[in-house]
């Protein structure tokens, strides 16, 4: 077994150093103690994907700290004329920036539809479309929302999601998975 095998020789003054990326190396590396995803996986890398890695490499390919791994920043909002919704103004900046309009709001009619169906997976009554429609209020939207959210229906969909977030749900998922063999996809 040799200390650190490779399809290239380890040079630090070489931009690429594929012996050096030690994560990288893994995947291209032929020694079996070393290589990753270990040899008897059935996720293996192919011949295309590990040419594309060397050549990213090669070039100097730069790693960086996955998004979620790195410290939270507190980013301000852009401002824009007659937003006060801080994820409105993020998303309309750079849309303006590109002369792209933003959308009208969708009837009252789809929006009811739409929030039946991803909160319920049901569409709405014709009485609870009329009822929607014709609320003036400022607070009509919000009303519907509640009233999903306290169904039954509501209470199935939240109870899914609470259970998987539970201690329990995770400690049972990360033991499944654990002790589950690979997968044959890739």
């Amino acid at each position: 077994m040799t200390a650190h095998a490779s399809p290239v020789a380890y040079d630090p003054h070489r931009a690429g150093q594929i012996c050096g990326k030690r994560t990288l190396s893994a995947d291209l590396c032929d020694d079996p103690d070393i290589a990753m995803p270990l040899r008897n996986s059935a996720k293996q890398p192919n011949d295309c994907a590990k040419e594309l890695i060397r050549r990213w490499i090669d070039q100097g390919g730069e790693w960086e700290t996955h998004w979620a791994y790195a410290a939270v920043v507190k980013h301000v909002p852009p401002e824009i004329a007659g937003q006060n919704n801080p994820i409105d103004q993020f998303i309309r900046s750079p849309l303006a920036e590109n002369g792209i309009g933003w959308a009208s709001e969708a009837r009252r009619v789809t929006l009811i539809r739409r929030i039946y169906f991803d909160l319920i997976g049901l569409p709405p009554s014709w009485q609870q479309v009329q009822s929607f429609v014709n609320d003036g209020s400022p607070n009509a939207w919000e009303k519907v929302v509640d009233e999903l959210l306290q169904s039954h229906f509501g209470s199935l969909a939240v109870t899914g999601w609470t259970w998987f977030a539970s201690p329990t749900a995770t400690a049972t998922t990360r033991m499944n998975l654990e002790n589950s063999p690979p997968t044959a996809t890739m």
